[in-house]
């Protein structure tokens, strides 16, 4: 047997007792305790005391402390404040929906939210929307300008935590969206721009125990502030839980969340490689916290059909539930449907105006606890959308068939107009399950072609992967390849390809989120980005693939669709940006 090392942090009265376990084996066990170990002022009871504590937790569980958080006070006056500080004064209305205080200018370009459940902050100002066509924007700031900015202008609002009791706000970073263009230039020979169309300061709050930090998972201890052309703040988003008292919680050993969570992988278990970091998890804009818990955050690949594959990050969820009062955005509570979902803007009953929609997803059996969940929230605001909403199929873990998407697609993914998947993925393509064995094996880029094998020559327009892929490019990592060059060929009627470009982690609020902004009249692309940058942690890539003029495609009902093309686009775009 072999202890490895580690530091456990203990609350005693007012003080914190730190206990650092050397890395012993069973044979150095007793020499451990002889007196060349033996520190002279310390008594031999203790010397057992702390050697017993040591063995004893790193089996056993480990003792961090819990926070008890609150949210910041959202009144509708401060709401009306914040738009004018943001954004400048202008008519705006307010207006209450789903717990959120709304400050809408009359021309509903410009948005602030306040959220009463959770106390977050969101606000866009959509006067000077970019064109796609129009090329790079002119004087975006640089990033020495931008994060000046931003700093004073989290500063005023009084929005920043105090960095004491733990809490550390990071060093502001940037990150940019930035938008590429391919089209073809003579046959087979394609030509590709990019530039960046905006830059975001980012702020990050992290907690401080005795020697160690560890950051915020769940989509919570955020702030950005973003600028487009000419130095005007376009996005702004702020989310912290004020810390109002601690309590000591006991959460599974490093070694014991690892193994629980290679077991919950199934038949991907035996394959996989996983790393456990501890961290704090904070809850979304939409989501009631009383208690930030320490989590274990679970992180590797496992390999299908010989390709290693990133597994989707996961928040381990140990504390009991009580501690904890959860109210989800997935519209399943018990007010009326109007209080959750807005209305389609149009209920005609002609096929523009329907949305058929497709469902497949990887669970529990492979590792993704909260895709049950997902799903659950995402199908909510699809039957939501009613009388033009309708969930035409719907297929999870073994299930999932690899011939979905290629030999039977006319069956599965061609009979809906959007189709929602939620697993596993690498740059190549996602997880996909082989019919009769449930063996796990990938749907490859290699698979869709523009010869006949794309997708969008039935019904479907809008594909969502939300998982660690596959949108990865030479322009963010290095060595992925060009993401043109492997899925252009998906794109034959299809209109616009939602995923991530990196890890993304799984979460329970992300299929709800993208419905209720599509539903409130954003573009599918801006409800996108919007879900990712609430749900995800720090640093996730986020990104979009579209085909000709489908940017500023709506959900049907609630804003423009572009034209249906069957065959291969004149151009393509792809947009990203960091969470």
């Amino acid at each position: 047997m072999r202890w490895h090392p580690t530091m456990y942090i203990y609350k005693v009265g007012p003080q914190q007792l730190v206990l650092s376990c050397p890395s012993i084996d069973s044979n150095s066990l007793g020499s451990l305790l002889s007196p060349p170990h033996t520190h002279p002022t310390m008594s031999a009871n203790l010397r057992y005391l702390l050697v017993f504590f040591c063995v004893l937790l790193t089996v056993g569980a480990d003792t961090f402390p819990a926070y008890n958080v609150k949210p910041r006070e959202a009144t509708p006056d401060g709401c009306l404040e914040l738009a004018g500080a943001l954004f400048g004064p202008d008519d705006y209305k307010i207006t209450m929906h789903n717990g959120r205080y709304i400050a809408l200018a009359c021309d509903g370009r410009k948005r602030v939210e306040c959220d009463t459940i959770s106390g977050g902050v969101f606000g866009t100002d959509n006067c000077d929307s970019p064109d796609p066509a129009d090329g790079a924007p002119n004087d975006i700031p640089t990033e020495e300008e931008a994060i000046k900015m931003g700093m004073e202008l989290l500063t005023s609002l009084h929005m920043l935590p105090e960095e004491e009791g733990g809490v550390v706000i990071e060093p502001a970073s940037t990150s940019n969206t930035f938008l590429a263009h391919e089209y073809e230039f003579g046959e087979g020979n394609y030509v590709r721009d990019d530039w960046k169309i905006d830059i975001t300061v980012n702020l990050k709050v992290s907690i401080v125990v005795g020697d160690n930090t560890f950051m915020l998972t769940g989509g919570g201890g955020k702030f950005l502030v973003t600028y487009g052309s000419c130095g005007k703040p376009i996005v702004f988003q702020a989310l912290w839980r004020e810390i109002c008292g601690e309590k000591m919680e006991e959460i599974p050993s490093r070694e014991q969340a690892i193994s629980e969570y290679i077991a919950s992988l199934g038949p991907l278990g035996p394959n996989a490689t996983v790393e456990a970091k501890l961290g704090y998890q904070s809850e979304p804009f939409g989501v009631c916290q009383e208690v930030m818990h320490p989590v274990w955050i679970l992180e590797g690949e496992v390999v299908a059909n010989g390709q290693k594959v990133p597994v989707r990050p996961q928040n381990s969820r140990y504390a009991a539930s009580d501690n904890q009062i959860t109210r989800r955005d997935s519209g399943t509570g018990s007010l009326p449907r109007e209080a959750h979902w807005p209305a389609p803007r149009s209920n005609d009953d002609d096929d523009n105006c329907k949305l058929e929609v497709g469902m497949e997803y990887l669970g529990e059996p492979y590792g993704l606890g909260l895709a049950s969940e997902n799903a659950a929230g995402f199908r909510s605001g699809v039957m939501h959308t009613a009388p033009i909403g309708n969930v035409t199929y719907e297929k999870s873990n073994a299930l999932v068939w690899g011939s979905d998407w290629t030999t039977d697609n006319k069956t599965y993914v061609e009979s809906a107009d959007l189709v929602w998947y939620t697993g596993h993925a690498n740059s190549n393509g996602w997880m996909v399950t082989v019919p009769d064995t449930g063996a796990p094996t990938m749907a490859r880029y290699t698979s869709f072609n523009q010869s006949g094998n794309g997708l969008g020559e039935q019904d479907l327009e809008w594909l969502i992967i939300a998982a660690c892929g596959p949108h990865q490019d030479e322009a963010f990592e290095n060595g992925a390849g060009s993401v043109f060059d492997r899925w252009r060929g998906i794109f034959h009627g299809l209109h616009i390809m939602f995923a991530y470009g990196s890890a993304s982690s799984d979460s329970a609020e992300e299929g709800a989120k993208f419905m209720r902004y599509a539903q409130e009249g954003n573009s599918l692309i801006d409800a996108w980005f919007r879900a990712a940058k609430e749900v995800q942690p720090p640093g996730v890539v986020v990104t979009a693939m579209w085909a000709d003029g489908a940017r500023d495609d709506h959900l049907p009902g609630y804003g423009s669709v572009s034209e249906d093309s069957s065959s291969a686009p004149q151009e393509m775009w792809f947009m990203w940006t960091t969470t």
